[in-house]
């Protein structure tokens, strides 16, 4: 007999680190292959598939594989403790061949969803989130000991400002209530700081649809949505959707307090460097000439 090859794909990769999400799904790819002349039994059988953790309790987890082709294999696993697991995996094909070292093994570590920080200068900054957070409250992400003391957003649609300030006893007031990742934001701190909230990764009940911002005529707030999870973005890239209704882009430089325009390539065909680009975490002020829809 000749031993079943091992994986040619897997996801995640051996010895990754992934982001917690439920369900997870761990897809393994086999390729029997033709080991020999005449060799037919391309069709591989899962005989055992356990989830072992840390402490070496093993679950099986045979019943959660699904497969369309008999060669790769979808496991969906829900609820993963924040720790390192590993899938073991035998199989065998028609001749009755496994792996040569069996189980074959992949190891993968589950973190928690990442904490997204802004650096924030004393003074003004006009920031925005890379995503919608976990619990945008300005009240928790601002708390009683940071150093943010007002914060502002503009309404797109209506032209108008919504707005908290800190009051004695530092609770929040005004009628802005929560962050998103809808929006662009002014925030004035008292001391070099951070914006730090949580942006949950992967797939929830609902699934996904593409992010989209409505902008209105004249001046409209901004955020950065990081599609491909780039830090920086072309300008003429991001606002590609709405270039024809689109004559000005500026950023705010919190060092020197000065205004920045965005050049687009209409405006300098040989831009280049920082002020060609949109960066996550940054938030941008855009002149529309017609109302719009920016598709980032």
């Amino acid at each position: 007999t000749t031993d079943v090859a091992v994986p040619s794909a897997t996801t995640p990769a051996d010895d990754a680190t992934v982001t917690y999400r439920s369900p997870y799904f761990v897809t393994i790819t086999l390729d029997d292959g033709d080991e020999y002349n005449g060799d037919s039994s391309d069709v591989i059988t899962v005989t055992e598939a356990l989830l072992v953790d840390e402490d070496d309790e093993e679950v099986d987890i045979s019943g959660s594989i699904q497969t369309s082709d008999d060669n790769k294999f979808r496991i969906a696993l829900t609820d993963l403790a924040l720790a390192t697991h590993e899938i073991h995996l035998s199989v065998t094909d028609g001749a009755g061949n496994t792996f040569a070292t069996d189980p074959y093994v992949l190891t993968f570590t589950v973190e928690e969803a990442g904490a997204v920080s802004v650096d924030l200068q004393p003074g003004w900054n006009l920031v925005s989130l890379e995503g919608e957070p976990t619990d945008g409250t300005v009240a928790t992400v601002f708390d009683a000991d940071h150093s943010a003391t007002k914060v502002f957003s503009y309404d797109n649609a209506t032209s108008s400002w919504v707005s908290a300030t800190r009051v004695s006893g530092g609770t929040w007031e005004g009628d802005l209530v929560t962050l998103d990742g809808q929006h662009g934001y002014w925030v004035y701190a008292d001391t070099f700081t951070e914006l730090e909230v949580t942006i949950p990764s992967g797939i929830g009940d609902v699934p996904p649809t593409p992010p989209t911002i409505a902008l209105g005529a004249g001046w409209n707030l901004v955020p950065v949505i990081p599609v491909d999870g780039a830090a920086t973005r072309d300008a003429d890239d991001y606002f590609a959707s709405v270039r024809f209704n689109l004559t000005r882009v500026l950023s705010y430089d919190a060092d020197s307090g000065t205004w920045e325009s965005i050049l687009l390539d209409n405006d300098l065909a040989t831009a280049s460097g920082a002020n060609k680009d949109v960066s996550t975490g940054a938030a941008y002020w855009v002149y529309m000439l017609e109302a719009d829809t920016l598709v980032p």
